[in-house]
């Protein structure tokens, strides 16, 4: 009788989750949907996305390390770990309750998927900035010369900037602030944006991450992750 029981309550959260799966996906295929329209996208980065990342940032920015960095780490320990339970479960041949982990599984991914794609996703497909003067100097149009003259132009001055530069024996920057400092002088910097609303207002504060080491082997400087509205700097 124990083990109809335990058959019948998984059997139970396994239509649960089928139908929690299928709502998220749902939802999840009408936000790629509406993504299409540049209209739409406008309303929710100005609104739903602005007003979450405004939200979540003053709740987590008091946390000084990095949730998105500990979530990445929590992901990749579970991932492996119930991999060999599912593993596991089917050579016991206990189908049911490998199923029931895995669709556990997918209800994660598609609820991070879905909040995701809410709160970030839109961002991409925004209406352009309006910038006066590329407006006033191609017409409307930035040429692929123009752009190049542009890029040497920032190129050039990065270097000259970077000769001004105190370096350690190893040729690294010796950076005169602290983090911290530097996450504040940056937030000062982006509040200098002028797009007439276009751009928010605020700017999460950086959070350091520990294990950069990966980050920089990528070659990514940092990650900006929306769900907690955080700024991660490698």
């Amino acid at each position: 009788m124990e083990v109809l029981y335990d058959k019948a309550k998984t059997k139970k959260k396994i239509k649960t989750r089928l139908i929690i799966c299928a709502a998220l996906a749902a939802i999840l295929t009408a936000l790629l949907l509406l993504k299409r329209s540049e209209a739409v996208c406008e309303f929710f980065a100005t609104t739903v996305s602005r007003g979450w990342i405004w939200f979540t940032g003053h709740i987590f920015g008091v946390i000084p390390l990095s949730l998105y960095e500990l979530l990445l780490i929590f992901g990749i320990v579970a991932a492996v770990f119930l991999l060999v339970r599912i593993i596991a479960l089917l050579f016991r041949k206990k189908a049911l309750k490998a199923l029931c982990v895995f669709l556990g599984v997918a209800v994660f991914g598609l609820s991070l998927g879905t909040l995701y794609a809410a709160t970030a996703s839109f961002a991409y497909n925004r209406e352009p900035l309006a910038l006066p003067f590329y407006d006033k100097k191609t017409d409307g149009e930035l040429t692929k010369d123009d752009a190049v003259k542009i890029a040497d132009h920032l190129v050039s001055e990065m270097n000259a900037l970077s000769e001004k530069l105190e370096r350690d024996e190893n040729g690294v920057v010796k950076c005169p602030y602290s983090f911290d400092e530097l996450a504040e002088k940056m937030k000062e910097e982006y509040k200098r944006l002028n797009g007439n609303g276009y751009f928010s207002s605020y700017t999460p504060t950086a959070k350091k991450i520990l294990n950069k080491r990966i980050m920089s082997e990528m070659k990514i400087t940092g990650v900006f992750f929306a769900p907690f509205g955080e700024a991660n700097v490698g």
